[in-house]
């Protein structure tokens, strides 16, 4: 099974992250890592059951694992530490470590009942809160941890975690949205032909949204679905 690891360029050392509770590789895939500015907290994804203990919902889950302290927790819980009853996917940390956003088909994990459908939430791992942010997917935390963007019903959102509210940003469909470091950037695409794609060959601009002007300030044209990556640098030069 594949698993998540770190490597530290300046030592030229690879260690394992999903590692179960024996210090073994663990029983089941990790994947889709995202980590903090200083290297000391991972987040990952994981089906594998052995992480943590008491892991019975044989669903994915959201972990963090401290690269310092060796240890793993698990992300996707709700406010008293009960595990989800859908899977989690999709994790994004801030630079300090201190915030997570995810996405979630699970209907338990804060005091917002969802439906089972695709929800956007985060956690707060000083207070051990996970607050629901919307019906979406396809999150982006900012490197601060005061902004999460995400789409719901095809549309771009930017959530503000501090006033506890969202705002749409796109008129038409928008997709897969990157926030710069700040909050104040965004990256996402929109399929040229203004609707929702049915194939990867479909083309698609890739916009850049400032959050300040309330203007895309950049749009490159006609991309090829399969060569999109969005990321965006701190200052959105690049």
């Amino acid at each position: 099974e594949p698993d998540t690891y770190l490597h530290e360029i300046e030592t030229s050392t690879t260690t394992m992250l999903s590692i179960s509770q024996t210090g073994s590789s663990s029983k089941s895939h990790s994947y889709e890592p995202d980590i903090s500015a200083n290297g000391q907290y991972v987040v990952f994804e994981s089906y594998a059951n052995d992480l943590v203990l008491n892991d019975t919902n044989d669903k994915g889950d959201v972990f963090i694992r401290d690269t310092q302290a060796n240890t793993t927790s698990r992300i996707s819980v709700n406010n008293l530490g009960v595990e989800g009853d859908g899977s989690s996917y999709g994790a994004t940390i801030s630079s300090d470590g201190l915030i997570v956003a995810f996405e979630s088909m699970a209907t338990n994990l804060s005091d917002i009942k969802s439906s089972g459908n695709y929800n956007v939430l985060f956690r707060n791992i000083d207070s051990a809160k996970t607050i629901h942010v919307s019906s979406g997917y396809s999150p982006s935390l900012s490197g601060n941890g005061k902004y999460i963007a995400y789409v719901s019903n095809n549309n771009v959102y930017i959530y503000d975690i501090e006033g506890a509210i969202s705002k749409k940003i796109t008129t038409t469909v928008g997709l897969t949205p990157v926030l710069s470091s700040s909050g104040r950037f965004v990256a996402f695409t929109t399929p040229a032909n203004g609707e929702v794609f049915s194939d990867r060959s479909t083309e698609f601009d890739l916009n850049i949204y400032d959050t300040e002007s309330g203007k895309i300030v950049k749009k490159i044209t006609n991309a090829i679905y399969k060569h999109i990556a969005n990321a965006i640098s701190k200052d959105r030069i690049y």
